[in-house]
Formats: structure tokens, C-alpha cells, sequence
């Protein structure tokens, strides 16, 4: 990880040194959203959408992540500090209130929420449905297969999907891949209650039938 955080600054100094630069005032690693007046500063407005953009894109990644084990969760939620640090440091330092730090936050929760407590987490009210059902796979046996692996492409190319698909385009096609493995659903949530309990919040968020 330290060396695509390091290749990630590189990058971003670069588009600010190449890019923002020519923009007055430029805006730089002491910005922040507070800061930002979009009618009067537009590389700010920019900067901020492009650092927001990083950040949740980083979120959809670690979503599609199976299996996800505990030493895998310790090692994201330390990949999220370092992350929004080096986006800080390299391009805008968002505000910590604002949409995409709420959701990395939401999202680090939502990683450490027992499968039981999953349904009532009050961290799904910052997520996207499409990013909590995404991780739902990662708490379900292989044999249930997520819809990226159902049509056989990699992250990046289901990445690729979703930004030219709808969210209702996303939970159309977890339902599908839900119904195709109907026998493997069942089977799951009839031998353990915290499967039970995952498979109904990905029901419930595709507006299937629990």
C-alpha cells in the first residue's frame, strides 16, 4: 500500500501543480470544504468533487472484497487513515462532515457490525444500498456468488458498470444473482442466523420477498 499511496500523491501533486495551479486563488492542501465558495472558486469546487471521487471509489473497492476476514478489516480500516491523509495532504482535505468522509466512516462501521446486528446498523443510512449489498457477499459462502463474479469480469470493469448503470440496475442484478442461487440462499440462512440475518437485509434492499 505504501508504494500506490505514494504513486497517488505523486499524481495528485501533479494534477495540482499542472492543473489547479492556473487557477486564482489555487487551491491546496489547507482547503477544505467550509472553505469553498462555488460561485467564486471554481478549481476549489473541482478539487473537492475529484478528492470525494477518490475517496468513495476506494469504498466501492473494499466493498467487492471476499472473503473478508478480521486481519482483512484491521488492515482496510488502517488503509482508510492513510488514505484520506494522503488526499489531505496531495489535493483537498474534506470536511469531516461531509458526504464521502461520513460514508468511509459508515463504511469502516459497517465492516465491524456482527452479521446479527446488521439489518438495525444505524451506519446503513450513510451508504449507498449498492455498497452495503456488495460487502453482503463477503459475509456469504462462496458458493453464492457475487454478480461481478456471476458475469465473470474484474473489479474494474464492474466498477465501470455501476458508474453507467442505475441503483436500481445494481439491486435488479444482486436480485437475480440472489434467485439464481436460491438452493445456496436457503441453505445458508437456514444454518446460521447471522447468514439469516444478511440475507434478509440484501432481500429487503432489493425489495424481494423476505
Amino acid at each position: 500500500l505504501a508504494c500506490l499511496l505514494a504513486c497517488l500523491l505523486a499524481c495528485l501533486l501533479a494534477c495540482r501543480h499542472g492543473y489547479l495551479s492556473k487557477f486564482v486563488p489555487c487551491p491546496g492542501p489547507s482547503s477544505n470544504s467550509s472553505s469553498v465558495n462555488p460561485g467564486f472558486n471554481c478549481a476549489a469546487t473541482l478539487a473537492e468533487a475529484c478528492a470525494g471521487r477518490i475517496l468513495l471509489l476506494w469504498v466501492r473497492h473494499a466493498s467487492l472484497i471476499r472473503p473478508l476476514g478480521q486481519s482483512g478489516k484491521l488492515q482496510l480500516a488502517k488503509d482508510l487513515v492513510e488514505l484520506q491523509a494522503t488526499v489531505g495532504q496531495g489535493l483537498f482535505s474534506l470536511e469531516a462532515h461531509g458526504p464521502a468522509n461520513r460514508c468511509l466512516r459508515a463504511f469502516r462501521t459497517l465492516m465491524f457490525t456482527d452479521d446479527t446486528a446488521l439489518p438495525t446498523a444505524g451506519c446503513l443510512r450513510d451508504l449507498a444500498p449498492s455498497l452495503v449489498l456488495q460487502h453482503c457477499f463477503s459475509r456469504l459462502p462462496a458458493s453464492i456468488k457475487a454478480p461481478a463474479e456471476r458475469s465473470g469480469v474484474s473489479p474494474n470493469q464492474y466498477s465501470r458498470w455501476l458508474d453507467q448503470h442505475t441503483a436500481a440496475d445494481v439491486t435488479r442484478s444482486v436480485a437475480s444473482t440472489l434467485e439464481a442461487a436460491r438452493d445456496e440462499v436457503a441453505a445458508a440462512a437456514a444454518a446460521d442466523d447471522g447468514q439469516a440475518a444478511v440475507i434478509g437485509l440484501m432481500k429487503q434492499l432489493c425489495g424481494m420477498e423476505v
